[in-house]
């Protein structure tokens, strides 16, 4: 389930605890002659209210003061408190120095001066002393001992003719204690009179702390969003003003985000939300954070991330002074971040240590029992249970709930249905006429439908089956396109492909083979659609195809600004390298950020959401496409009249002219069907993606030998596609200087295009810079590369073309260009390698470039020698000129052609990818 809110939240501000500590004191101060320069930025927590001129107000026993300075770490820094030289300690944090300076009751003004190097100006702030009035501490006693309903009493009672300043102590104390008895409504009510009275007082760190309250729970626990927004409105207007109010503000529009299924919002909100609380010293606030954080990698199954970070936040947990219920929250997020990642089949840790940890702290016999918690985690390890295909085991642990809360409903019922089914005790079955609640959260109501469809299935009702399983697919349509550019798409659709998978397998088994098909290709290229410029600008107005070249410029020049900056890094300290480093690391997630809204902008346009705008086939041209089954695959053949569907049990794997699919299997009609095309369309699906299918052995040969086999992105075809015939060529030849076949490929590449009549620029070794190949990518109509491809990140998104002076040319810059070459030949390694655990195939740099707008590319999908891809790359521009520029129909002639000559080398490594 998901992380919740604990009272200890309420102390965001609890000091960190040092580590790889510095002593900063008035030893460091000794005069030298050293650079003079502007004051960094400065932030800084630790107080309890900053008042309008900048007052830093303090109760009694505040913890210590925390101010980060966006400074490298090896800074020499120096501290006075009155006018005298104190000595504090200073830890390295994200790229800035964090100092941790405690105060005496007496502190007036603390001043913060650099030394190494020196300031123009010191940082200074003045510091006032205050204490919580007589009417809130009388009822410190009551609390002391749990009497939250005597406390509440006693303050409700003393309301009335209070000042201000002591209503507005009382207010605060009264939606602590509402808060912690779990009168939800009750505590966001008093902490709306907080944010007015608090904003009428121009106290606005108060106001800030209040607001964050009514948004977590009318956000996350009501999910009443409407009612949350007024309050993220005072967030942002506050958080300019108190760097606290930030973190809060941030943290506040990643739960907003995550209930409306705003992915791409919610982790950029969690991730500056952690940020800035790791800069402050935010200890509690920071896991918090980082649990929202990992709880959305789960989602997105991007497991290496979440893993990573829920380490990192059980390392955290155990950090003296963090009470039980923080420590609970943290086990159990972690805890379900784990299962998410088992469910998705993604490389996790065990779930159920988390679990068992969590329930030992919060069962009646805890260290603090909580019923809600308890709940919350014996539902978790059910689910655990499940997919650990125990449902025995799964309904022993929801056994001792005796109510349910509504909230968590919808996951008892998902237990019970998964497990009554699975032991056939149908008295635990919900029954099937209840539909889902359309007020539930996205990922709630497609497990809904989804047990829905799974309960029609097994009593046999298969067109009410396949009902809910095309209202569980509407709902991964709806959310797949909250899910931002290299953010997970794939990853995430990984773990939604039961609905597809079964909606496809249940219309085949009713004759239904075309909408079969059609549910299919609509699953398989749901993310790639999100990219595809190209049909969503020709549906664009012109304003929005003017907003979409500014938006992508804007992506350019910050591209090239780092870039710029990166060049000058040689002239700075290492340490300095090592901030400005981490900094461009920043900016360059900024520039994707970038490219996310260009993409919003241009809206739904090109988007396939219907079998009538999925591409058709061309004349005598066969699709043979294959999509997963629950054991096995599903192989459709159609000729764009009939369609027919065939199971088969195990991938045709091997090596070129060994792989094989029975012929047998589709009968002597099909073998002519396909013997017949003049084009072979392959759309292959996840792991299938790791077949040659070219190379597939076929009568005597290879399905090579039939026709032009060609792998589809499947996207829509441009309305006038743009001729490619002579015109001008990019030749980028051994960006490295380490491939001198590369060169000597280039050299025939170039001689034959301008024999004939292309003109051709051609960029050698290190003067093939990511700037030089850019500018001149928006100008021509071919560009041939010859150089090191690199195959990154999980899904492929780091993956680049490596250029001149250690650059790389990826993912991010191609969808970024203004314009794409028509015909792209990508001769290195792993440009088009795939990512075989999603439908899609991942992201790779062929399909980028088709993605921007190229009618082909020939790319590989694995490694190969130096001399087969010059082999391959000079023989290729022999036969587009024989061929009318058709490249799968080249890149066959080629492989034909080393096939027969070198039947050993591998020729299959090499694919033409069309739109």
């Amino acid at each position: 389930m998901r992380w919740v809110q604990r009272r200890s939240f309420a102390a965001l501000v609890l000091a960190s605890c040092p580590s790889h500590d510095d002593v900063v004191g008035s030893s460091s101060a000794t005069a030298v002659s050293v650079p003079v320069v502007a004051r960094p930025r400065v932030l800084m927590a630790g107080c309890d209210e900053i008042l309008l001129d900048g007052t830093c107000e303090r109760v009694p026993g505040a913890g210590p003061l925390r101010v980060w300075i966006d400074q490298h770490e090896h800074a020499r820094i120096g501290v006075r408190v009155d006018g005298a030289e104190v000595t504090t300690r200073a830890r390295g944090v994200d790229g800035g120095l964090l100092l941790e300076i405690e105060l005496p009751a007496s502190a007036r003004a603390l001043a913060v001066q650099g030394v190494d190097p020196r300031w123009h100006t010191d940082w200074e702030l003045a510091i006032r002393h205050d204490s919580p009035p007589a009417v809130v501490t009388a009822t410190d006693p009551l609390v002391a001992r749990g009497d939250f309903v005597g406390a509440i009493e006693q303050l409700e009672s003393a309301l009335e003719g209070l000042t201000d300043a002591d209503r507005l102590a009382v207010l605060q104390r009264l939606q602590a204690l509402h808060f912690e008895r779990q009168q939800l409504l009750r505590a966001a009510q008093r902490s709306a009179q907080v944010v007015d009275l608090a904003q009428r007082m121009h106290r606005r760190r108060t106001a800030a702390w209040a607001a964050s309250t009514c948004v977590f729970i009318y956000a996350y626990r009501r999910r009443e969003i409407a009612a949350a927004r007024p309050f993220l409105d005072v967030l942002d207007h506050l958080a300019p003003s108190v760097p606290e109010a930030t973190v809060w503000a941030a943290f506040s529009h990643g739960i907003v985000a995550r209930s409306v299924g705003d992915t791409t919002r919610a982790l950029e909100s969690f991730r500056e939300a952690a940020q800035v609380a790791e800069r402050l010293g935010m200890h509690v606030a920071l896991l918090s954070a980082r649990e929202g954080l990992a709880i959305t990698y789960g989602e997105l199954a991007r497991g290496r991330d979440a893993v990573a970070l829920a380490r990192r936040m059980l390392t955290d947990a155990q950090l003296p002074g963090l009470d039980c219920s923080l420590r609970y929250s943290v086990l159990n997020t972690a805890g379900w971040v784990q299962l998410l990642l088992q469910q998705r089949q993604v490389d996790h840790l065990p779930p159920t240590e988390f679990f068992e940890r969590a329930l030992s702290l919060v069962d009646p016999d805890g260290e603090c029992p909580d019923p809600n918690a308890e709940i919350n985690v014996r539902i978790n390890l059910a689910l655990t249970s499940l997919a650990e295909s125990e449902p025995a085991m799964a309904l022993l642990w929801l056994d001792p709930i005796e109510l349910v809360p509504s909230g968590y409903r919808s996951w008892v019922q998902e237990v019970e249905a998964r497990a009554g089914l699975a032991l056939g005790r149908w008295e635990r079955v919900p029954s099937p006429l209840l539909r889902p609640d359309p007020r539930l959260p996205r990922a709630e109501r497609w497990n809904a439908w989804m047990r829905q469809a799974t309960v029609l299935d097994e009593l046999g009702m298969r067109q009410a089956a396949i009902d809910a399983y095309v209202d569980a697919e509407a709902i991964v349509e709806e959310s797949v396109a909250a899910i931002g550019v290299d953010l997970g798409r794939e990853l995430f659709l990984s773990g939604r492909q039961a609905s597809a998978r079964g909606l496809v397998r249940r219309l085949v088994e009713v004759g239904r083979e075309s909408e079969a098909l059609c549910y299919a290709r609509l699953a398989r290229g749901r993310a790639l659609r999100m990219l595809d410029r190209t049909a969503r600008l020709s549906g664009a107005s012109p304003d929005i195809r003017q907003a979409w070249e500014a938006d992508v410029a804007a992506v350019a020049e910050l591209r090239r600004r780092l870039d710029a900056e990166a060049a000058e890094d040689w002239k700075l300290s290492v340490a300095e390298q090592s901030r400005r480093q981490a900094r461009r690391v920043q900016r360059q997630e900024h520039a994707r950020r970038q490219l996310d809204r260009a993409y919003e902008r241009l809206g739904a346009t090109g988007r396939a959401a219907s079998c009538g705008s999925l591409p058709a086939l061309g004349d005598r041209e066969v699709m043979l496409a294959l999509f997963p089954a629950d054991a096995g695959w599903l192989v459709f053949v159609s000729d764009g009249t009939t369609v027919v569907a065939r199971p088969v049990r195990e991938l045709p794997l091997g090596g070129p002219g060994d792989v094989q699919i029975d012929q047998a299997l589709w009968g002597q009609g099909l073998n002519a069907t396909i013997a017949g095309a003049h084009r072979l369309r392959v759309l292959p699906t996840g792991r299938s993606w790791d077949v040659p299918f070219h190379a597939m052995a076929w009568g005597d040969g290879v399905l090579l030998d039939v026709a032009p086999v060609a792998y589809a992105l499947d996207l829509v075809r441009s309305p006038e596609p743009s001729g490619i015939g002579p015109g001008t060529a990019l030749v980028v030849a051994d960006p490295r200087e380490d491939l001198p076949l590369a060169r000597d490929e280039s050299d025939r590449v170039e001689a034959t295009l301008r024999a004939s009549a292309w003109t051709v620029e051609r960029l050698e070794g290190h003067a093939a810079t990511r700037a030089r190949v850019e500018a001149s990518l928006a100008a021509v109509d071919l560009l041939h590369y010859a150089g090191h491809g690199e195959h990154g990140g999980v899904t492929g998104w780091g993956a680049r073309l490596l250029m001149g002076e250690g650059e790389g040319f990826g993912i991010t810059d191609i969808l970024a260009l203004p314009r794409a070459p028509a015909a792209v030949v990508l001769s290195g390694c792993e440009t088009g390698r795939v990512t075989r655990e999603t439908l899609e195939g991942g992201m790779n740099l062929g399909r980028a470039f088709i993605l921007a707008g190229s009618e082909w590319v020939v790319s590989t999908d694995r490694r190969v020698s130096d001399e087969l891809s010059a082999a391959v790359g000079q023989a290729l521009y022999e036969e587009l000129g024989a061929v009318g520029w058709d490249g799968p129909q080249a890149l066959r002639r080629v492989q034909q052609r080393l096939r027969a000559s070198q039947p050993s080398v591998d020729w299959a490594a090499f694919r033409a990818v069309v739109r």
